[in-house]
């Protein structure tokens, strides 16, 4: 099975992050960077940041559109704050006018025996008929006469007394249209405050997505330089690997030449020690044989020096085939060309002799 099917290709996301994983294989060495991968992941987070940007801006627009629904709010605020300031001064001053109104009322009302017109009319035309209808002393006629002319005088009073009373009771429903006109207004600003208090609640909603989207952001970058990192260093990580298997073969194929250089020069040194040993043996062999043979021949000239009697022939011969035979033995019982140089030297030294 091919090691790439071995690795770990895949590089886990968790909790919305990215962390990188060496791939490994079955036996636990890092499999080659791959790249595929990584721009895949990199793509991935580019995309995400790219959703998390268009979320900013959306929410920063919002934000803007927020401000500027406060800051109109608050204009709106400031206006009816200013027509609630006008609106309550005009009421205060109709208060007063009431007031003084009123005080001028009582005091019209004491001096009025009548606070209509028709009674009034009504009470001089009976006065009137009664003293017409009737003789009276001198002194009671004055008196009623008295009587018609204060009330013929208390006209004009009952009328400003009329005419004060309808001015106050005019400014009086005036003075209740201000206060509902107040009142409609505090309800306006009212209004207002809640959406204020409204619109404050979504600022504080979208300032705190804000900081949430920005930490995000924050987040999705240190993730994409933290994965460009640890692929940068899962590529040394695996060249560094692959250099030290590559001086792990090195070594080997070092050590596998030095073996087989080593025993061939083992073996000639082995083959040259058997060899020595083998010419030491053979060299041993023909000294002892080269000293058998001049052994021999020191005992065969001193029969041939001693001995000149008419056997000489005979004994010479005799010798001479005894010297053959026993250099024919020796030459088979070792091989080498000291041993035939001395045999042709000897077969020469005996012809002479003869």
């Amino acid at each position: 099975m091919d090691k790439e099917h071995l690795c770990k290709t895949t590089m886990p996301v968790q909790n919305s992050g990215y962390e990188y994983e060496l791939p490994t294989t079955a036996d636990g060495k890092i499999c080659k960077p791959s790249r595929k991968n990584f721009e895949r992941l990199c793509r991935q987070l580019a995309d995400e940041i790219q959703i998390t940007q268009a979320k900013l801006a959306g929410n920063k627009a919002m934000l803007n559109d927020l401000f500027a629904r406060l800051d109109k709010l608050k204009e709106e605020k400031t206006a009816k704050f200013t027509e609630k300031g006008s609106v309550e001064a005009c009421v205060n001053n109709m208060s007063v006018n009431i007031n003084k109104l009123s005080e001028k009322i009582g005091q019209l009302q004491s001096k009025l025996q009548y606070r209509d017109l028709q009674k009034l009319d009504n009470a001089i035309r009976k006065l009137q008929v009664h003293l017409d209808s009737r003789h009276f002393k001198h002194c009671e006629e004055k008196k009623i006469v008295a009587e018609i002319d204060k009330l013929n005088r208390s006209r004009k009073v009952v009328g400003e007394y009329l005419g004060t009373q309808s001015e106050l009771k005019a400014l009086r429903s005036s003075q209740h249209d201000k206060r509902a006109a107040r009142d409609r207004v505090i309800k306006e600003i009212v209004a207002i405050r809640k959406q204020e208090e409204d619109t404050r609640e979504k600022l504080t909603t979208c300032k705190a997505l804000e900081s949430q989207l920005r930490e995000e952001m924050e987040l999705k970058n240190n993730q994409k330089q933290s994965l460009k990192e640890q692929f940068t260093k899962h590529q040394q990580t695996y060249a560094e690997q692959k250099a030290a298997a590559k001086q792990v073969d090195l070594d080997n194929k070092q050590k596998q030449q030095q073996q087989l250089n080593w025993l061939p020069h083992h073996n000639q040194t082995r083959c040259l020690g058997l060899a020595e040993k083998v010419a030491d043996k053979q060299q041993t062999a023909e000294m002892l044989t080269c000293q058998q043979l001049i052994e021999f021949c020191q005992r065969l000239t001193k029969q041939i020096g001693d001995d000149r009697s008419s056997q000489r022939q005979k004994k010479v011969g005799t010798a001479y085939s005894a010297l053959i035979d026993g250099l024919f033995m020796m030459q088979c019982l070792v091989e080498g060309s000291l041993v035939a140089f001395i045999f042709e030297l000897i077969r020469c030294w005996l012809h002479h002799m003869i």
